[in-house]
């Protein structure tokens, strides 16, 4: 039987310090995600982290060019080569392990 990816010690280290990011940013999902059990908790941490900082990326009024960076974000995270950042990295792990809709992310 294959080991869930959240056994592999990089990535622990890239959702500790997604839960780090969230922790300060994010307090409401940091504490509702707490309560979630661990199989949904890890992943939604990836997914929220890497939303949040997209969120931050257009609110900062980078335009239509911080717009294309995410999506070139988006296609390395689906083409296995995700951005050396943990929320990148993270989110290419949930991506990967249940198969998410590249559309979803780009809605």
């Amino acid at each position: 039987m294959q080991q869930p990816p959240w056994h592999n010690a990089h990535l622990l280290t890239d959702l500790a310090d997604c839960r780090a990011m969230l922790r300060g940013g994010s307090r409401t999902f940091h504490a509702a995600a707490r309560v979630l059990p661990r199989r949904v908790h890890q992943p939604a941490t990836a997914l929220y982290a890497f939303c949040r900082v997209a969120d931050d990326l257009i609110d900062a009024g980078g335009g239509p060019a911080a717009l294309q960076h995410l999506r070139d974000r988006l296609d390395a995270v689906y083409a296995g080569r995700p951005a050396p950042v943990p929320t990148d990295r993270a989110l290419a792990a949930v991506v990967a392990r249940h198969a998410i809709p590249r559309a979803l992310l780009d809605a």
